[in-house]
């Protein structure tokens, strides 16, 4: 049974519960309102009851029209699909026996087309038959015509060659001939050219020979000797005449530049330098460019490295700070320290030190170290023996620079000055010239120490020294000289 016919049945089964049962129970004494509101309810679920019952049978009657429908539209479909399966079955056993017929049809084609190509095979290969027998006779005289032609090739070869030979044999011949007689032309001009070269060589050995016999009593008489007067000839023999004499001059000047340098106290290298690096100057400028060579060599400077003046650097700043015990005392100290380097370069001489500065534990720190002087110092006999004189110049400390007030007299040999612009005044106490310097007392306020200078330049144009207090080099000064007064 389907669900439908199911659900139907319970339908009127529950309509008929329904109808039954509204006849039981106990009755009413009294109709009210409330039992005819039951009764029009009840009358009206019976009422939906029934119509839904209805319903219900004809959908049960629709379905099983529907289920007739598609039954018998089920039965044609298959009637018409077993008379389209015998039609194509039909047409299937019509196209196998059309395909059998075609087959029968192109066995027969082929079987004659068969015989066909076997009757032209038999012909062709006839006719090739026929071919290769006139093709064989056609090779066997072309064979001879070719042994004929080579024959008769090989002889005109023959011929030939034997015309070559006869003809190389000529040329060989004729090429040994001109070889030999360019041999010869060859031996001849190689021996002319060894004869003319011969009377080159004695030519220029004469000139060479001649030409330095003159050059070298040219540079004697200039006053070269003997090993530089055959240097000289060496070097120009192949000069003009106006090159040689310039070269000479310059041989000349450049000997008595290095004689020059030498005798002012250069060594041999550095006369020598010098001489090649002035010969081209005049005199004069010759002359200066030696003094400032000397003067920079007596201060250990070359290539101008230092200003004139006096140049303070400063290096570096650095901050530190220490601590220790020594014999049960305890220390620290604590620093900030620039150091730098203090130059005062005068003309004939100059000063250099290192400089320390700042503060250590509260305290100013102001320290020269290392102090160098060095210059062209004067010659004991160029120190003057009269009349007095001023210097002036600039004093410096690691911080500050002052000025330097000497003053010399030369004809008792004494001298003295003051130092002003570093705190008090410095005293430099008088003292004797000795040697080519001075040294005494130096005091400042409390302080007493030392100080020493030495004479720089060819007459004493210069001082420079230095002051020291404690032990320690404290301040170095330099000054040049004014007119001597006599």
């Amino acid at each position: 049974m389907s669900l439908q016919k199911i659900s139907a049945v319970t339908v009127i089964a529950l309509s008929l519960a329904a109808c039954g049962g509204g006849g039981g129970g106990t009755p009413s004494a009294q109709p009210t309102d409330t039992n005819i509101e039951n009764t029009k309810g009840e009358e009206a679920r019976k009422a939906e009851q029934a119509r839904k019952a209805e319903e219900a049978r004809k959908a049960e009657e629709a379905r099983k029209a529907e289920e007739v429908r598609k039954a018998e539209e089920a039965r044609k479909a298959e009637e018409a699909r077993k008379a389209e399966e015998a039609r194509k079955a039909e047409e299937a056993r019509k196209a196998e026996e059309a395909r059998k017929a075609e087959e029968a049809r192109k066995a027969e084609e082929a079987r004659k087309a068969e015989e066909a190509r076997k009757a032209e095979e038999a012909r062709k290969a006839e006719e090739a038959r026929k071919a290769e027998e006139a093709r064989k006779a056609e090779e066997a005289r072309k064979a001879e015509e070719a042994r004929k032609a080579e024959e008769a090739r090989k002889a005109e070869e023959a011929r030939k060659a034997e015309e070559a030979r006869k003809a190389e044999e000529a040329r060989k011949a004729e090429e040994a001939r001109k070889a030999e007689e360019a041999r010869k032309a060859e031996e001849a001009r190689k021996a002319e050219e060894a004869r003319k070269a011969e009377e080159a060589r004695k030519a220029e050995e004469a000139r060479i020979a001649q030409k330095t016999a003159e050059l070298i009593e040219q540079a004697k008489a200039k006053g070269l000797n003997d090993d530089e007067a055959k240097q000289f000839a060496q070097n120009n023999i192949n000069n003009e005449d106006d090159v040689s004499k310039a070269n000479l001059d310059n041989m000349i000047k450049i000997k008595d530049l290095t004689k020059l340098a030498i005798a002012e106290g250069l060594n041999e290298y550095q006369a020598a330098d010098f001489a090649k690096n002035n010969v081209d100057l005049d005199e004069d400028t010759a002359k200066a460019n030696l003094e400032t060579l000397i003067i920079n060599n007596a201060k250990g400077i070359y290539d101008g490295r230092y200003h004139n003046g006096l140049e303070q650097k400063q290096y570096g700043t650095s901050s530190s700070s220490s601590s220790g015990c020594t014999n049960g005392r305890c220390y620290s100290i604590e620093e900030t320290i620039t150091t730098g380097k203090a130059i005062y370069n005068q003309p004939y001489s100059i000063i250099i030190a290192d400089t320390k500065s700042g503060i250590r534990n509260s305290s100013r720190i102001n320290e020269l170290s290392n102090v160098l002087i060095a210059g062209l110092k004067t010659k004991l006999e160029a120190i003057p023996t009269k009349g007095t004189a001023n210097y002036s110049g600039k004093a410096f400390d690691a911080e500050n620079n002052g000025t330097l007030d000497y003053n010399v007299n030369f004809e008792n040999k004494t001298g003295s000055g003051t130092i002003t612009g570093l705190g008090n005044n410095i005293t430099l106490e008088r003292g004797s010239i000795s040697g080519t310097g001075i040294s005494s007392t130096a005091t400042q306020g409390y302080k007493s120490g030392s100080y020493s200078l030495d004479f720089f330049g060819k007459n004493a144009e210069e001082i420079a020294g230095k002051v020291i207090f404690n032990g320690k080099d404290t301040v170095g000064f330099g000054g040049q000289r004014r007119e001597i007064q006599k």
